[in-house]
Formats: C-alpha cells, sequence, structure tokens
C-alpha cells in the first residue's frame, strides 16, 4: 500500500516538474517574438509628446549604468511658449532646452519584463527671448507693444517615472513630478509631466 502511495507521488512530481518547465518556454518564446524585456535593454531613445504642453519640443535618450540606475539627457527647442504652476509666459520660437537627469528604479523592476517603475532628479535648463506685452495709455486709450527679453532659466525636480514595452522594443514612459527655479527674483513652478514613446535597444 505504501509503495503504490510513493508511486502514485512520485508519477504525479515528475508531472508537475515537466509541467513547470515546459511553461517558461512557452512564455519566453512569446517573449521574445513580441517584446523586448525592459530589465535586459541598455538605452531608451524617446520623444515626449507631453513637453508640447508646457512649451517645449525635445528628444531625449537614457543609457542603464545598471539594471537599477540610469542617466537620461534631452536636448529641444522653446516652441513659443512657457507653461508655469500659476504664470503663462509668450516667447519667441527657437530658444533652447536641455534637460539632465539620473534615476534610480526599484529593485523589483530588475527581475519585471513587463514593467519598470521609478524615481528621477532632474536639472532643466533654458535659454530663450521672452516676449513680454507691454501696455501704454496714449490719448485714454491702452496700446499694447511687445518686449523682447533675454532669459535664463535653471529648474531642478523631482518626478516618479513608469515604463513599460508595447510591442517588439516600442515603448511608452510615463512620468509626473514638479520643478522649481527662481527667475528674476521669483520661483517659478513647472509641472514635470510626460508621456514619451520610443525604443529600447
Amino acid at each position: 500500500m505504501i509503495r503504490k502511495i510513493l508511486h502514485i507521488a512520485l508519477v504525479l512530481l515528475c508531472f508537475q516538474t515537466i509541467n513547470a518547465q515546459e511553461q517558461p518556454q512557452i512564455d519566453d518564446g512569446a517573449d521574445s517574438i513580441y517584446l523586448k524585456c525592459l530589465y535586459e535593454h541598455k538605452s531608451f531613445a524617446s520623444l515626449n509628446l507631453l513637453q508640447f504642453v508646457v512649451g517645449t519640443a525635445n528628444i531625449n535618450y537614457e543609457l542603464f549604468v545598471s539594471k537599477q540606475i540610469s542617466v537620461k539627457a534631452g536636448v529641444g527647442t522653446v516652441i513659443g511658449y512657457r507653461i508655469f504652476v500659476d504664470e503663462y509666459e509668450n516667447c519667441l520660437p527657437g530658444g533652447v532646452y536641455a534637460t539632465f537627469e539620473p534615476r534610480w528604479y526599484s529593485f523589483q523592476s530588475t527581475k519585471n519584463c513587463w514593467m519598470q517603475i521609478g524615481v528621477g532628479a532632474s536639472y532643466k535648463y533654458w535659454n530663450y527671448i521672452q516676449n513680454e506685452m507691454q501696455e501704454e495709455i496714449i490719448n485714454n486709450e491702452s496700446v499694447f507693444s511687445y518686449k523682447e527679453i533675454e532669459q535664463t532659466h535653471h529648474q531642478f525636480g523631482v518626478s516618479v517615472i513608469g515604463k513599460h514595452p508595447v510591442s517588439g522594443g516600442f515603448t511608452f514612459e510615463y512620468q509626473a513630478g514638479v520643478a522649481g527655479g527662481e527667475k528674476n527674483n521669483t520661483v517659478l513652478l513647472t509641472p514635470n509631466v510626460g508621456f514619451s514613446v520610443g525604443w529600447i535597444f
């Protein structure tokens, strides 16, 4: 009787072991066809679509120095305006914008093929021409004109980041946070928002 029970238990154990070995091979095959695992890539080149909302157009490159640590750099242009948390500013198109952001990803991200969650600390640089509206009263009437003011603005910020692949190496990234820096003796805040589309490799 004991021998029969041991025999049945051995058969079940062998069946379970074979099934457990086969399943990951099927999943890994599907992964290699349709998706690249995030924790295996070293680079992410992207375009942040939401930067158009806050007044810049830029491209970004992220380099992973380890599975948990990366450095992101971006460069672009000011497209005619800047949006702050409580202020709007007209600019001449063609200004320079750059960003540099060290990032740290959670330990779970080093094992998760589908999602990376992390935090970033950013530095942002703007150099542009502000198109400031001036109002004059002439013959009891308001006359408006624009004054061009050269501006250089430095900001530091923090944000939360999430990244996941869509198909092959095509990947989405989400970012939310805030950046602040002094300009004209006033500390101004801008949203650190992002919806980036790009390619991991």
